[in-house]
């Protein structure tokens, strides 16, 4: 409880996740990165940032650093000792979905990393497509939105279909409107995206 955590030394904490990152991404050891975490039994708020930090900081490496983060937090999500849950995990990444349109400028396939990331988390069912597509519609509806939104849906169905099956990605797609996922001025958009990611098979 807050208690235990009450004399917690976040700067500590922040130095030390920074080092925890820096070796996995060096090594790829999920065992001893989650061990070190472990050691620091830091209170959830805190692991939040600690998954921002990772998933964040990953976007802009190599493929095998995102692999690595990926791994890592997926162990959380079955950690004894740390429980990070689905909601903990979307609260980590929120402010990542808040300004992706204004991130995408900088690292143009930010959907694609992001969204092969969260695929891999979903075909092991640590987190639900629903509750991206929640998340993508809210990012579709702000001012000045872009096509970010359904860009990262479709990588994310796309990454369901190559790592799970194309069953599995046509059941997260039942439903869904694409222009559900598009601001005002892009709804002409939609079918070329899907054409361009390669999701036709899945998006009907």
């Amino acid at each position: 409880g807050a208690g235990a955590n009450a004399d917690f030394d976040t700067d500590a904490f922040e130095e030390e996740s920074k080092t925890i990152w820096g070796d996995l991404w060096a090594t790829g050891n999920v065992t001893e990165a989650l061990g070190f975490l472990c050691d620091q039994n830091p209170p959830q708020e805190h692991l939040a940032n600690f998954i921002y930090a990772g998933v964040n900081g990953c976007m802009e490496k190599n493929d095998a650093t995102r692999e690595h983060t990926t791994n890592l937090v997926m162990e959380l999500f079955t950690s004894d000792r740390l429980q990070v849950s689905e909601d903990l995990f979307w609260t980590a990444v929120s402010e990542i979905i808040e300004f992706f349109d204004d991130v995408v400028v900088d690292v143009p396939r930010l959907p694609e990393y992001f969204g092969n990331m969260l695929a891999r988390m979903m075909v092991r069912g640590h987190l639900s497509f629903s509750e991206l597509a929640t998340r993508a519609r809210a990012l579709a509806a702000k001012e000045f939105a872009t096509d970010a939104a359904l860009k990262l849906v479709l990588r994310a169905l796309v990454g369901i279909r190559e790592q799970g099956s194309l069953d599995m990605a046509r059941q997260c797609a039942a439903g869904l409107e694409l222009t559900e996922f598009l601001p005002e001025n892009l709804q002409h958009t939609g079918d070329a995206l899907v054409s361009s990611i390669g999701a036709e098979d899945i998006v009907t």
